[in-house]
């Protein structure tokens, strides 16, 4: 054997003992966990017969890996509450990750929602088909697949409702105190008056006068500043508020990781009977707080 032959040799060897590094998941990856996750919403929509024409969402753009992940958190509460419902053992809640959200970040929950799922079609014996790979998807295309699975579960245990709205709400407006204690920015106290003619419409027109705001705060911290959305076109429903409150949360994520925050999100109890009205004094009060620190 040639000299240059055994060194060949001996680097292949070589190169066989060094670990090899878990290939990097893609938001193509992700986009198959999401579908599959759909699919298996509508296996179990089929069999409770619900036949409604399912809701399509928005084109979606400019989303970001923790937008998505803000997704699924929303459709980890939802399967929570379809376990619940079925009585079968419930999932862990999970929150977003305090750091910067990778693909491989959204694969991992993604994947876990889908198993949290199977506990359902598999209690019922029921079978799916699984998604095919398609490269070339993007986050916008894997947020606006998990819009899709979430709309399509709410036929199973009922749509997003002001309560759970003004829960998000009630975060959003702890989280900003918190931010405003790290950054030291005293934040005005004065009271936002209730406006009780307040509608849904009303909250997302605030919500994303916020959203365009927190650019203003991010570009302040050296962040890349958030790309707004289009405002959803035709009927602003909770879904659609709750849709941009989750955004926000998003966006706090990433503004609490920049500043070195590691406290975990407050979690307040779910309360009853709340009001559109009332996310909408949030909405505002909450803009308020933004104005301050982004000064």
């Amino acid at each position: 054997m040639k000299i240059s032959s055994r060194l060949y040799m001996f680097i292949l060897f070589a190169s066989c003992l060094i670990p090899m590094k878990a290939s990097a998941e893609t938001p193509s990856h992700v986009f198959q966990q999401a579908a599959d996750l759909e699919n298996q919403i509508l296996a179990i929509r089929n069999d409770a017969k619900i036949r409604s024409k399912l809701a399509q969402p928005a084109v979606q753009t400019n989303k970001l890996p923790v937008h998505v992940y803000s997704k699924a958190i929303e459709l980890n509460q939802k399967i929570i509450r379809l376990q619940k419902k079925m009585n079968l053992s419930v999932a862990e809640q999970k929150t977003i990750p305090i750091k910067e959200i990778t693909p491989n970040d959204v694969y991992e929950i993604v994947a876990f929602l889908n198993a949290e799922l199977g506990k359902v079609t598999q209690s019922k014996g029921l079978t799916y088909k699984h998604a095919e790979f398609v490269d070339g998807k993007t986050p916008s295309n894997v947020y606006e697949k998990m819009m899709e699975a979430s709309l399509a579960i709410d036929d199973l245990i009922g749509p997003i409702n002001p309560n759970q709205v003004f829960r998000n709400s009630e975060i959003i407006d702890a989280e900003f105190d918190t931010i405003a204690k790290k950054m030291q920015v005293k934040i005005p106290d004065r009271t936002v008056p209730l406006d009780k003619s307040a509608s849904p419409y009303d909250s997302t027109i605030e919500g994303f006068m916020n959203l365009y705001k927190i650019a203003k705060l991010e570009r302040k911290l050296g962040i890349p500043a958030v790309r707004v959305a289009d405002f959803p076109i035709g009927k602003i429903t909770p879904t659609e508020v709750y849709d941009m409150t989750n955004n926000i949360l998003a966006e706090l994520v990433r503004i609490k990781a920049k500043l070195g925050i590691t406290e975990p999100a407050p979690t307040p109890a779910l309360l009853e009977g709340k009001k559109p009205f009332e996310v909408h004094q949030l909405m505002v009060k909450v803009g308020r707080k933004i104005d301050a620190l982004a000064q």
